[in-house]
């Protein structure tokens, strides 16, 4: 039961995770119509985003069926720090988090905004809360540096578990969702990344579409095809995953500034988790909705 909750939930902040897409100053638009979109965030401005993930694991394990419906809310703030060129230096802040996971078995819940209330098995998510880090990125919404992650988890708690490489690749995702170049509706763009969280390794490749601008909001459809793949983390030893799934869905981008105005995505992931040669079948879907609110 552990296991399924540790890797719902790394599947879960992962998936969040892709939502903090942001960006700038103002699109230019070419003679063709073709515009700008890319990351650039405004000096002096914060930008917050509030996402609502609703998920449903499924899993047999040695002929037993196990249903885990989790919901979580996340609040996080991105602010300009200062600029190098075209690069951008973010400072992070995660501001509320909030799970609620129930099965068969157990109902567990978590809200930072009510510790008094809180599941402990949940309380190491806390620990994130109002501790600000920062991180570099590109136009493209590549992430060039992290600085100040260490400190999201006390000393006393031990090492974080999160390491420069595996929260530098769940912010990837967040942000690199920018063209390399200018496009008009109907054009399309990929990329293709990997990602580690906790024991999920997967590969991601992604294609987006710009569907319309209407009223100086951009609509840009994605679809993805997702695929596990071999690890090196220890943990990974004597288990083996099989997973692939696809994600669909699209999101508001105001041209002027690339600023996600709201989105949702709905992901499908299935496929084997085997350990001591006993498979478990596993599908994970997912809903998620994001908005987002800039303020000066």
């Amino acid at each position: 039961m552990k296991k399924i909750i540790s890797l719902s939930l790394s599947a879960m902040v992962m998936l969040t995770m892709l939502s903090a897409c942001s960006g700038g100053t103002g699109s230019t638009a070419g003679g063709d119509g073709a515009i700008a979109l890319k990351f650039n965030f405004q000096n002096g401005m914060k930008y917050k985003y509030a996402i609502k993930n609703k998920q449903s694991i499924s899993q047999e394990i040695m002929g037993k069926n196990m249903t885990i419906e989790q919901d979580m809310d996340m609040e996080s703030s991105y602010a300009v720090a200062g600029a190098e060129g075209s690069n951008k230096k973010l400072t992070v802040t995660y501001d509320r988090l909030a799970m609620r996971s129930n099965n068969s078995n157990m109902k567990v819940e978590y809200d930072s905004d009510d510790t008094a209330h809180a599941d402990p098995m949940f309380k190491s998510m806390g620990y994130m809360l109002h501790k600000p880090f920062s991180m570099t990125v590109n136009e493209r919404g590549q992430i060039l540096a992290l600085e100040g992650f260490q400190q999201l988890m006390p000393d006393n708690v031990g090492a974080s578990p999160l390491s420069d490489s595996s929260l530098r690749s769940m912010m990837q995702q967040s942000f690199y969702i920018y063209p390399d170049k200018p496009v008009k509706p109907g054009d399309t763009w990929t990329n293709t990344y990997t990602t580690s969280m906790g024991i999920m390794n997967l590969t991601n490749e992604n294609s987006f579409k710009l569907t319309s601008v209407t009223n100086g909001i951009a609509h840009v459809e994605i679809t993805s095809k997702i695929t596990s793949r071999p690890g090196s983390d220890p943990r990974m030893a004597k288990m083996k995953m099989e997973l692939a799934g696809t994600q669909t869905g699209g999101m508001d981008l105001d041209v002027a500034t690339g600023f996600m105005v709201g989105g949702n995505m709905q992901q499908m992931i299935k496929g084997n988790v085997e350990m001591m040669s006993i498979k478990a079948p596993m599908q994970v879907t997912s809903t998620i909705n994001i908005t987002g609110t800039p303020e000066k």
